[in-house]
């Protein structure tokens, strides 16, 4: 889970594979080229190895899976 505090943006880059899911806020998503809002309730899904990059509007909260299990450590 993220909780975005502030607005943030994401340049483009690529990885394994990753999906997610938005409760709260707004997202711009660009996935291969092609730019999408997310609002609360929407889904996405990035195919490994394809370019994307995101604008998370402060106070979002969403939560993402990646398909490398070691993509973020836990915190401790």
């Amino acid at each position: 889970y993220f909780t975005v505090h502030k607005d943030l943006e994401i340049p483009e880059h690529s990885h394994g594979a990753q999906w997610g899911h938005l409760f709260h806020g707004t997202m711009e998503l660009t996935v291969d080229g092609e730019t999408r809002t997310c609002k609360p309730g929407d889904s996405w899904n990035i195919p490994a190895g394809v370019p994307h990059a995101a604008k998370i509007k402060g106070r979002s909260l969403l939560m993402d899976v990646f398909e490398e299990p070691d993509r973020y450590p836990l915190r401790t």
